[in-house]
């Protein structure tokens, strides 16, 4: 399995999960999507440029944010599931560049060593 194949995998899995942990509408389910497809076809270094513009943007959201106005908490939460997701691509993504004896994007999870495992059939 390539690069691609395995991203493509990754996140079409990835959607399908959000789909069965949110609800139609919900802010979170959004930004979910949103990050996956974000990370769509792209190679590590614009999948890393995409984490730190992904987490600094959740972060300014939740500056804002401390008021709580319902409006403001739901688009915290649309950027913090962007982010999320992010992060999830590049610690699969970077569990399996360690496999292939390449540096990671972030230092992979226990959880993104195993799901790169069973996308790439081993373990």
């Amino acid at each position: 399995m390539n690069y691609q194949e395995f991203l493509e995998k990754l996140i079409n899995d990835g959607i399908d999960a959000v789909k069965e942990d949110y609800k139609p509408g919900d802010n979170r389910l959004k930004g979910s999507i949103k990050g996956f497809e974000e990370c769509r076809g792209q190679p590590p270094d614009v999948l890393y440029t995409l984490l730190i513009e992904s987490r600094k943007t959740a972060d300014e959201k939740f500056i804002e944010t401390q008021e709580g106005d319902k409006k403001g908490v739901d688009e915290y939460w649309y950027f913090q599931s962007r982010a999320g997701e992010i992060e999830w691509v590049c610690n699969s993504v970077s569990a399996m560049l360690v496999n292939q004896g390449l540096p990671p994007l972030i230092p992979p999870t226990c959880r993104g060593a195993m799901n790169a495992a069973r996308i790439l059939g081993v373990g």
